[in-house]
Parts: C-alpha cells; sequence; structure tokens
C-alpha cells in the first residue's frame, strides 16, 4: 500500500499509520469486490474502523496521475 499526504497531515514523517489514523481522513482506493480492496475491508473492520472512501478507482496506478 502507499499512502499520499499534504504537509500538513501530522503522521506525514512516519513509515507506517494505524487503521485507527487513516479513519480521519478520506481515502482513495480501488473499487469494492477487487482483491486489495477485500483485504482493506477486512482489515480495517478488524481493527475495528470504519474508513471513509472519497474515490474509488479501477487500478491502484491511478492515483499518480
Amino acid at each position: 500500500m502507499g499512502r499520499i499526504s499534504g504537509r500538513d497531515y501530522p503522521a506525514r514523517a512516519r513509515i507506517s499509520v494505524s487503521w485507527q489514523q487513516l479513519a480521519d481522513h478520506p481515502l482513495v482506493t480501488v473499487q469494492p469486490g477487487y482483491g486489495v480492496r477485500r483485504s482493506i475491508d477486512q482489515a480495517a473492520a478488524a481493527a475495528g474502523v470504519q474508513l471513509q472512501f472519497a474515490h474509488a478507482v479501477s487500478l491502484l496506478g491511478t492515483r499518480w496521475r
């Protein structure tokens, strides 16, 4: 997984962030039903968080354009 964040994002310098920290921000991810999305949804549910999806793409590489 990758993370893109603004300069003012509090955890910007961290190598990893928790699911709870991600839950506090809108996310861009792949469409529901895609393999990695299932893993994301399951991991977030196991951590007890509800993620905010701002946008869903067909390919993760789309986020770099």
